[in-house]
């Protein structure tokens, strides 16, 4: 099974479901051939993914973040992120941009020199 940052310790958590949500999740995860738990499991990491990019994005829109920032909050690498702001149409801070994109050409160039 592929570790990832979450799955360092699982915790328990029990929660009540309506009975019908509860054979839909039982069928879904017998034909996707995984268990309830993992099925549940991907639901819950799926929606917190979704939420924090959602909420980077919003950070971003209000300049309380900047694009490094962004992509840190949501998950992402920077480029990641850079394409849901484009497919968000969310218009970039180009002095932000121009700025990030100066100082890692920058960085890029000083590791070159011999």
């Amino acid at each position: 099974m592929k570790k990832n940052n979450y799955e360092d310790k699982l915790n328990v958590k029990t929660l009540r479901l309506k009975e019908s949500s509860a054979n839909l999740i039982y069928n879904i995860a017998k034909e996707k051939n995984v268990t309830e738990s993992e099925y549940i499991r991907s639901l819950i990491e799926k929606d917190i993914s979704e939420y924090r990019l959602k909420k980077a994005i919003e950070e971003y829109k209000n300049n309380k973040i900047n694009i490094s920032g962004g992509a840190e909050m949501a998950g992402l690498a920077y480029r990641e992120f850079l394409e849901k702001l484009e497919d968000n149409k969310v218009p970039l801070n180009m002095d932000t941009l121009s700025i990030e994109y100066g100082l890692k050409s920058i960085k890029k160039a000083l590791k070159k020199r011999p």
